[in-house]
C-alpha cells in the first residue's frame, strides 16, 4: 500500500527524490545523517544532493543482490 502511494505521489504530483526525505525509513534516515554529519552540515542545498545520489546507488544495489538471490 504504501509503495504504491509513493509511486501514485512521484508520478503524479511531480514528487521525486524529494518523496525519499518525507517518507524516510530508518535507512534512509540514517544515510542521511551519516552524509549530514560528513559534510558538516545541515543545509540541505548542501547535503540533499550526495544523499539522494547515494541512495539510489543503495537501491540498486539491493535490487541487484535481491534479483540474484531469486534466480
Amino acid at each position: 500500500m504504501v509503495d504504491a502511494l509513493k509511486q501514485d505521489l512521484t508520478l503524479n504530483s511531480g514528487f521525486g527524490d524529494e518523496l525519499e526525505i518525507l517518507t524516510g525509513t530508518p535507512e534512509s534516515v540514517d544515510l542521511c545523517e551519516a552524509i549530514r554529519k560528513q559534510l558538516g552540515t545541515d543545509d540541505p542545498s548542501i547535503w540533499m544532493l550526495p544523499f539522494w545520489e547515494q541512495l539510489k546507488e543503495q537501491k540498486k544495489v539491493s535490487k541487484q543482490a535481491l534479483q540474484r538471490a531469486m534466480a
